[in-house]
Formats: C-alpha cells, structure tokens, sequence
C-alpha cells in the first residue's frame, strides 16, 4: 500500500518560494548594467575638460544627454519589465524587484549639483 506525503515546507530562500532567486538574479543584473552604464559615462565624461572639451564628436551636448539619461532608461525599461513579469506571475517579490528598480531610476535622475 502507497502512503501519500504531505509536501514538507522548507524555510530556505530558494525552496520557500519558486522563483525568488530569479528575481534576485534579474535584480541584480539589471542594477549592475545600469550602475555600470553610469559609471563608464561619469568616466568618458571626466574626460571631457580642457581641450578634449570642444571635440564635439565625443563630448557634444548630444553625448552628454545620452550618457546622463542613459542609466535612469536602463532602470526604467526593466522595473517595467518586473512589474509586468509580477502582474503576470502574482508574485510580490517581482513587484519589490519593480520598485527597487523604480527607486534607483529616481535616484539617479537627481543632479549633481
């Protein structure tokens, strides 16, 4: 005679929700690519002073507002992408991924000085 099992609850990360760690992996990616996408443009435009300043095939004002919006659109494009990911898989955790990414928008649209 077969005995059912009741499936056991595991209280580690990966096991207690399905999918988490792709959340945690998509998050971090997408915080990587765009805090990396702002770092190379603070760089190539620390360059940009002196006589490299009027070389405008790299240091124009069209360089600077792609560089300058480059990151935040980065930050845009995948919160969209993990809320919708979260509307279409009912898990909250792809909506903290969402506002995470939301934050990080927010926070890098804020001038310097």
């Amino acid at each position: 005679m077969q005995h059912a099992q009741a499936p056991t609850r595991s209280v580690r990360l990966g096991y207690a929700h399905d999918g988490v760690w792709a959340v945690i992996r998509f998050t971090l990616w997408a915080a990587g690519v765009g805090i990396g996408f702002l770092v190379v443009g603070a760089l190539w435009m620390s360059t940009c002073t002196g006589g490299t300043g009027l070389d405008t095939a790299a240091c124009g004002p069209v360089q600077h507002t792609l560089l300058g919006l480059g990151a935040p659109v980065i930050f845009l494009i995948t919160a969209a992408w993990a809320f919708w990911r979260g509307q279409r898989a009912s898990r909250i955790a792809w909506h903290g991924a969402g506002a995470l990414l939301l934050v990080l928008t927010a926070v890098t649209l804020i001038p310097a000085s």
